[in-house]
């Protein structure tokens, strides 16, 4: 690649989201990770983005099918639409903060006291070929097996 191509970067934040002290974080593996923290690196880059619930182990009686930890009332409305789910899928330039991908905002303001995914990937350009002979040597090659192979099939139908 060349110094001008970005290198291929992916992201993936999942568990718990909570806020702490204005923050938004994800409770990961025993550790608190800082989303915006995270999504810093992205600003300026072509990125796929996916975020959605992700409940544990899906219970279709309990709010968000077992995503939301909100107990009376759910910011994002769970206590009324228990079914209601989170999924928001976008392509383009991350642009932030506030935080959108080509000018759809990430729901960010929906994760917390919610079991989530977070998933970025840059787009990348695969280094160009460079060039492997000759084409008119090639398709001569390929003509020349070409008539093998019709050879091949004629000897065969003879016997």
């Amino acid at each position: 690649m060349s110094g001008t191509e970005e290198q291929f970067r992916s992201l993936i934040l999942e568990g718990l989201f909570q806020e702490r002290d204005g923050r938004l974080v994800v409770l990961q593996a025993e550790k608190e990770l800082d989303v915006e923290e995270h999504l810093l690196p992205f600003r300026g880059r072509m990125v796929r983005v996916v975020i959605h619930y992700a409940p544990p182990v899906p219970d279709k009686i309990r709010w968000g099918m077992g995503c939301c930890h909100w107990e009376g009332e759910c910011p994002v409305g769970h206590h009324k639409e228990p079914g209601k789910m989170l999924l928001l899928q976008a392509t383009g330039l991350v642009e932030g903060p506030p935080w959108a991908v080509s000018g759809t905002s990430l729901p960010l303001s929906q994760l917390p006291g919610h079991d989530a995914r977070l998933i970025l990937v840059s787009d990348f350009k695969l280094p160009a070929l460079q060039g492997v002979g000759d084409v008119t040597a090639l398709m001569e090659q390929m003509g020349a097996m070409r008539q093998f192979l019709v050879g091949l099939a004629g000897v065969a139908k003879e016997k």
